[in-house]
């Protein structure tokens, strides 16, 4: 499996489920000892709930994982911050 089209697996489920603006941040082959990938995806989230009421946006860091042919087997939000921080809260440099 190429990993372009694993990627672009990915990001044609989020734009069908997830749907606001995302990017790739990280891919990596699975070390569960099952084939596939563990793709990590950041999501701005709530984009027009936080204009509303002046509040920087959110960003989501998602990790969704893929069988051996690159489809999405699974995927859960891993946390989120305020777009404008650095480092996740309690994460030291």
């Amino acid at each position: 499996m190429k990993l372009n089209t694993v990627i672009k697996n990915v990001h044609l489920f989020f734009e069908a489920f997830v749907a606001p603006p995302f990017r790739t941040i990280a891919v990596m082959k699975r070390e569960d000892g099952e084939k596939g990938w563990v793709v990590q995806v950041e999501v701005i989230e709530e984009r027009e709930r936080m204009k509303a009421v002046a509040k920087d946006e959110m960003v989501g860091v998602y990790e969704a994982i893929t069988d051996a042919d690159g489809e999405v087997e699974e995927f859960e939000r891993l946390h989120h911050r305020y777009r404008t921080e650095l480092f996740e809260r309690g994460e030291e440099e």
